[in-house]
């Protein structure tokens, strides 16, 4: 249970299979060698934050990302696949510190149409989400954060795990799994499946955006 669990666990190989539970990137801990190893992670689906950029409208083509390969490059690749097959693009720019994100916003000019904070440790303290939504207004994009918290800061919506209990279910369905026979290696972990959606609409007005109805009728919360 939890990312220093994990850790914890990884350090000290063994062949009994491993589930984990409420982790976020577990493959920045895993590795490719631990083959006895499956779980429930807190991550969203990459597939969810690309097609509620599409959703916003033809408007939006290019959305920027910033990222540490070592603890997000994967997720980053995933996302690439699944907005080319969208028809859009990720303007990624990589990272070693947060003190690069400034820089990193700053080389992005007017070549994007929107933002995405993506769950990188380098990117999510308040003084960094703060640049992010200063640049967001600043360019007029939308910003997608990745917690209710970043949605109240200013974002235009943010999208997160909805549900513990949901992903520690999942961690229990992929247990059982194991326990009826399949081997862990065989067992494929899974995203959060449960996801909570949150609509400024006072930031949606200040962008000069009109949120789309498909988006708004799925929203978890909606701030007026």
């Amino acid at each position: 249970m939890g990312i220093w669990a994990l850790q914890a666990v990884i350090s000290r190989p063994t062949s009994v299979p491993v589930v984990y539970a409420m982790v976020l990137n577990p493959p920045s801990v895993i590795g490719a060698e631990a083959k006895n190893v499956t779980g429930a992670s807190m991550n969203v689906p990459v597939e969810q934050p690309i097609r509620l950029f599409k959703q916003l409208g033809p408007q939006i083509k290019r959305i920027g990302v910033i990222f540490n390969k070592n603890r997000t490059g994967y997720l980053v690749r995933q996302a690439q696949v699944v907005a080319r097959e969208e028809g859009l693009e990720l303007v990624t720019r990589e990272i070693g510190s947060a003190k690069e994100v400034i820089g990193a916003l700053e080389s992005f000019q007017d070549g994007i149409d929107a933002l995405w904070i993506v769950p990188d440790e380098m990117t999510l303290s308040q003084a960094v989400v703060q640049q992010m939504l200063l640049f967001s207004y600043r360019k007029r994009i939308p910003l997608l954060g990745l917690s209710d918290r970043h949605a109240q800061m200013g974002a235009l919506f943010s999208l997160s795990f909805a549900s513990g209990e949901d992903i520690g279910r999942q961690a229990g369905e992929l247990a059982q799994a194991i326990l009826t026979g399949r081997a862990a290696s065989g067992v494929p972990p899974t995203n959060a499946r449960k996801l909570f959606l949150t609509v400024n609409l006072k930031a949606a007005q200040k962008l000069g955006l009109e949120v789309p109805r498909a988006i708004l009728t799925r929203a978890s919360n909606v701030i007026q």
